[in-house]
C-alpha cells in the first residue's frame, strides 16, 4: 500500500514546484516589462497603508494596556496598603522590644503601645489624605491635557511636511498620569532584581523586611493578574510594547514619557547581561561557596536599588534622569526634542532690542 503512496506524493510535490518555478518566471518577467518604478510606488503605497493600520492599532492597544494596568493596580491597593501597615508596626514592635530589652518591654508595654498607636495615627492620616491627592491629581491632569492636545494641535498645523522631528516641544505639561506611567515602567527592572537576589537580601538584611510586601504585590499584579489576562504575553510583549510602541511614537506620546519607556529597557537589558557575567564568575566555579553568593546577591541588590531609584524619582518628580552614556544612547533612539527658544538678548525696555 505504501508503495502505491510514495510516487503519488512525489508527483504532487513535483507539480507544486513546477507551478511555483513558473510563477517566479512570469513575477521577473512582469517586474522587466513594467520597471522598478511602478513596483516602488506599489510597495510604499501599501507599507502606508500598513502603517496606519498599526498606528490605529496601537493607538487602542496603549489605552487598553493603561486601562488595565490601572484597574488590576486599584483591584490591589486595599490589600497592599493594610499590609503595609501591619508590616511597619510589626517592624517598630520588633525594634522596641531588641531596645528594651525582654523584662523591659513587658513591663512597659503601655508606654510600646502609645508608640504603636502613633504610628498608626499617622499611617491612617496618610491613607486619609490619598483621595483628595487622587482627587487634585485629576483636576490638574484635566488641565494639563487640555493644554497639550491644543499645543499638539499647533505642532500638527505648522508641520506641513509632517517631520517626526517637529512632533514634540519643551512646552507640554508633564502629567499626573505621565509621572505614575513612567514609574510604572520601572517595575520590569526592578521585579527582575526582585526574582534574582530579592531572597538572599531579605535572608541578610531582615529589618527591610516590610518592603517585601510592597515587591509582593508588585510581582503578583505583573506575573499573575496581568500574565492571566493577557494569556501568558504580558511580560514578553512588554519589550516591544515599550521599545516600539511608545519610544518612537511621537504622535501620542511626550519626550518625558518617551525617555523613561526606553530608558527602562535599556537598564533591564544591562541587568540582564549582568546577570549573565555575574553566573559566569561566580556560580560556574568550584570554590565561590554559598555565603559569598549570597553577599553577592544582596549587594547587587543595594547597587540596582541605587541606580533605579533616582530614576524613578526623577520620573515622579517630572523631568528626565540623564546618565551619561546612557542618556545618549536613548536620545539615538527616541530623538532629540526641539531646542526651548530662548528671548532675545540684549534688550532695554524703552529702546526695545539693540
Amino acid at each position: 500500500m505504501s508503495s502505491l503512496i510514495e510516487p503519488t506524493d512525489t508527483w504532487l510535490t513535483v507539480v507544486i514546484a513546477g507551478i511555483a518555478f513558473v510563477v517566479l518566471i512570469l513575477g521577473l518577467g512582469i517586474l522587466l516589462r513594467i520597471g522598478i518604478g511602478p513596483v516602488t510606488m506599489l510597495v510604499s503605497f501599501l507599507s502606508n497603508v500598513v502603517e496606519r493600520i498599526l498606528s490605529k492599532i496601537n493607538r487602542y492597544f496603549v489605552n487598553f494596556i493603561n486601562l488595565l494596568v490601572l484597574s488590576t493596580l486599584l483591584n490591589r491597593l486595599p490589600k497592599l496598603l493594610r499590609e503595609t501597615k501591619i508590616s511597619l508596626l510589626q517592624q517598630q514592635c520588633r525594634l522596641e522590644f531588641q531596645t528594651r530589652g525582654v523584662d523591659d518591654f513587658y513591663s512597659n508595654f503601655p508606654d510600646v503601645q502609645i508608640e504603636l498607636n502613633k504610628i498608626a495615627s499617622n499611617i491612617d492620616l496618610f491613607y486619609e489624605a490619598l483621595p483628595f491627592i487622587f482627587i487634585g491629581c485629576i483636576i490638574f491632569d484635566i488641565y494639563a491635557q487640555r493644554k497639550n492636545f491644543l499645543l499638539r494641535e499647533k505642532l500638527n498645523a505648522a508641520n506641513i511636511t509632517g517631520a517626526w522631528a517637529k512632533k514634540d516641544s519643551y512646552d507640554f505639561i508633564v502629567t499626573s498620569f505621565d509621572r505614575l506611567y513612567s514609574a510604572g515602567f520601572y517595575s520590569l527592572p526592578i521585579l527582575d532584581v526582585y526574582n534574582r537576589y530579592a531572597q538572599s537580601f531579605f535572608t541578610l538584611y531582615p529589618s527591610y523586611w516590610p518592603c517585601n510586601f510592597v515587591f509582593q504585590t508588585l510581582h503578583k499584579i505583573m506575573y499573575e493578574d496581568l500574565q492571566t489576562i493577557t494569556f501568558g504575553l504580558f511580560l514578553t510583549g512588554s519589550f516591544f510594547f515599550l521599545f516600539y510602541g511608545i519610544g518612537r511614537n511621537r504622535d501620542h506620546f511626550t519626550f518625558f514619557v518617551r525617555y523613561h519607556a526606553i530608558q527602562s529597557v535599556a537598564v533591564s537589558i544591562l541587568l540582564g547581561l549582568y546577570h549573565t557575567f555575574f553566573k559566569f564568575i561566580l556560580y560556574l566555579q568550584p570554590e565561590h561557596g554559598l555565603l559569598k553568593s549570597c553577599f553577592w546577591e544582596a549587594d547587587t541588590t543595594i547597587v540596582s536599588c541605587l541606580i533605579i531609584t533616582p530614576m524613578v524619582l526623577s520620573a515622579i518628580i517630572g523631568i528626565e534622569s540623564r546618565f551619561p552614556g546612557l542618556d545618549e544612547a536613548i536620545l539615538y533612539h527616541i530623538g532629540v526634542r526641539p531646542p526651548k527658544k530662548r528671548p532675545p538678548e540684549n534688550v532695554d525696555e524703552n529702546l526695545g532690542e539693540i
